[in-house]
């Protein structure tokens, strides 16, 4: 039965994922208790309130929005009657699966990869910044790789218009190496930033092979964003110096609690003159050790930031399976073999270590701000610009592991509220 307007629109209000977001954080912010309760109250908004919102809630929302077939009609006919006009296979490469059976399950899963996103912006005739909206809001990845010919080629047909069947034949000069492509090139290994630039100058097909020509077709350097990379690196270095700094705090807290005792010993005692008691205590007060940077380590980092996660008897986190923000956070966590495999280039950089490094280091300049909203709006504008000189799209409070870090940041403590949080989770 179709709904009426109000049933609608009421539907539709309730996917308005990042109004309803930071509804939540004011609510939550803003309760007269925060401030004595906020690790508490900041786990009830993630747990009772701000939802980890599903791929197929964004798949039903755009086919609401857009009103395809210009009637209230069933999700999964539309979606099914839009790749039947459109010609789009259910998948780019060859599969025994029903289109109906695999439309269900997008709008019903909570991911999906890559590529179906791809394959709808064919099949629902997007444009590249709608796809961009699905791949960065949706799936939490970077917008389309101006360095990978296959979605460099999908930009081209989003971009004109042009049919599937377009995309076909072009990727199928490539595969079958008709488009032959130059050696790698500074054009490969420079910035994601300005390399989209140059693919989104192109205005003809001849311009396109051009293009295409100059990537490395196998895109190894498209794999590990140089922009992303080159923000990592300044930000773990700017991380592991705070590091080093508040392990050299607590140093030397120990250090001078050490020499008090031995102020308190040697009062008592007559075997030394008081320059020699003097001297033994400046020596036991200045005995602390200072670290650097470069003394830090993965594991310090993790350290610091899951200081109240348990671990196993071997020193690791408990798995995050074991965290009843596992659905939320799942795959969010900063480990030290997270850090190791970013570093020696075996896996990408996500938008989500590169925020979290600004949180860390946004808790390190407590002392700059006279209030909680001014730390929160220095945070606010240095992730976002972090995130946009990586090609990555700004803070997204509808994003449940994006919203705590928001929460916590108008704590006044936000490092202990991020550790007692993920206590409770436990």
């Amino acid at each position: 039965m179709a709904m009426n307007q109000s049933e609608e629109g009421n539907k539709l209000s309730e996917m308005d994922f990042t109004v309803h977001a930071r509804q939540s954080i004011e609510k939550t912010t803003q309760d007269p208790y925060f401030r004595d309760r906020d690790p508490e109250m900041i786990y009830e908004a993630l747990t009772d309130e701000i939802r980890s919102v599903a791929f197929g809630d964004y798949l039903k929302r755009y086919i609401r929005r857009k009103q395809i077939n210009g009637q209230d009609s069933d999700d999964l006919d539309v979606l099914c009657d839009a790749f039947k006009k459109t010609n789009v296979p259910p998948s780019f490469t060859p599969t025994t699966a029903k289109l109906r059976s695999l439309a269900k399950n997008w709008l019903t899963q909570r991911a999906v990869s890559r590529n179906v996103v791809l394959l709808l912006g064919f099949a629902l005739e997007m444009t590249p910044d709608e796809v961009n909206s699905f791949l960065t809001k949706a799936l939490r990845e970077p917008r389309i790789n101006p360095k990978d010919p296959f979605e460099v080629i999908c930009w081209y047909c989003y971009q004109y218009r042009l049919p599937y069947a377009k995309q076909e034949e072009l990727w199928g000069r490539i595969v079958s190496g008709e488009l032959s492509h130059a050696e790698e090139s500074e054009f490969v290994l420079d910035s994601t930033v300005r390399v989209r630039r140059n693919m989104e100058s192109i205005g003809t097909e001849d311009q396109l092979i051009d293009y295409l020509g100059r990537l490395d077709l196998v895109h190894r350097a498209g794999r590990q964003s140089v922009s992303a990379r080159k923000q990592f690196d300044e930000l773990y270095r700017k991380a592991c110096g705070l590091v080093a700094k508040m392990k050299t705090e607590m140093d030397e807290d120990d250090a001078g609690k050490s020499a008090d005792r031995l102020a308190e010993l040697v009062s008592h005692s007559d075997r030394y003159y008081d320059y020699q008691k003097n001297e033994r205590i400046r020596k036991e007060r200045d005995s602390f050790h200072r670290y650097s940077a470069e003394d830090i380590m993965p594991v310090d980092l993790e350290n610091v930031l899951y200081s109240a996660v348990p671990k196993d008897r071997n020193g690791n986190l408990t798995p995050m399976k074991e965290s009843s923000l596992n659905d939320p956070f799942v795959g969010k966590r900063m480990t030290r073999q997270r850090i190791m495999d970013i570093q020696e280039g075996k896996t990408p950089i996500n938008r989500f270590e590169l925020i979290t490094l600004c949180f860390f280091l946004a808790t390190g300049e407590t002392d700059r701000f006279e209030s909680p909203g001014e730390r929160y709006e220095y945070f606010i504008n240095e992730a976002n610009r972090v995130l946009r000189e990586s090609d990555m799209e700004p803070l997204y409070v509808a994003n449940p592991y994006e919203s705590f870090l928001l929460m916590c940041m108008l704590a006044d403590d936000p490092l202990g509220s991020f550790s007692d949080v993920w206590e409770l989770s436990y």
